[in-house]
């Protein structure tokens, strides 16, 4: 079950009643910058009593949001969590009051993309995709240089081709749900990439990242949350 704190910012204009509201707190930095403008400006400009709850998962937070246990939340990532964004978002333009209680008003961004995939953090120049680099010995050794024994959340093994403890590279993940959820396990299957997936957790993650671009070891990374010891996401 996941833990919720929650932080309290008190309005320092009169609320005249206003109702507390509930914002999520996630544990990317730019997802807490836009929460903490809003909820400043909730609370000091508008008048609202505002909450931070972290600990809600990407797929549980849609729930959350429809049954009022939440209310605002600013990085949804709809994409990652299809069927919960299927079953209770409706974008706001073709929403109306005639809509059942209970579904959340999704607004979108009119020219913001994004990108998931796998990307290496030190440059490899022996060959331009990695399930092709991992194929010889030393693609395999350029991305292991930094294994972790014991990731914090645990490893994914289910690539084919890491039966038996065959696989030396670990592609380094944030965590198992939250972010883009299976979408970097089944690339792992579809490519034939020879790694594991290891979930670091948010800290440890982002130092690995850090380490290994400043030191020019191999590694491989996720635009948003995962990578390799040698192999990791950004």
């Amino acid at each position: 079950m996941d833990t919720v704190n929650v932080k309290t910012l008190h309005s320092s204009v009169p609320s005249q009643a206003l109702p507390e509201l509930i914002l999520q707190w996630d544990p990317w930095t730019t997802s807490r910058i836009t929460t903490s403008i809003a909820a400043i400006i909730l609370s000091e400009k508008m008048g609202f009593t505002v909450s931070l709850r972290s600990g809600t998962s990407g797929s549980s937070m849609y729930e959350e949001l429809a049954t009022g246990k939440l209310h605002l939340a600013f990085e949804t990532w709809p994409l990652s969590n299809p069927v919960a964004h299927q079953k209770y978002a409706r974008d706001f333009e073709s929403w109306s009051e005639a809509d059942e209680t209970g579904q959340v008003r999704a607004y979108k961004y009119s020219n913001l993309f994004g990108r998931s995939g796998i990307f290496e953090t030190a440059k490899y120049d022996a060959a331009p995709l990695l399930q092709d680099a991992l194929k010889g010995q030393s693609g395999q050794a350029h991305f292991a240089q930094e294994a972790f024994d014991q990731p914090e959340l645990g490893e994914w093994d289910g690539s084919p081709l890491c039966a038996g403890g065959n696989c030396s590279v670990q592609i380094l993940h944030i965590a198992p749900q939250g972010f883009d959820e299976g979408q970097v396990e089944a690339l792992v299957q579809t490519l034939g990439i020879p790694a594991t997936v290891a979930y670091l957790g948010q800290t440890a993650h982002t130092d690995a990242i850090w380490s290994a671009v400043t030191k020019g070891t191999g590694m491989s990374t996720r635009k948003a949350s995962t990578c390799a010891a040698q192999c990791s996401l950004l």
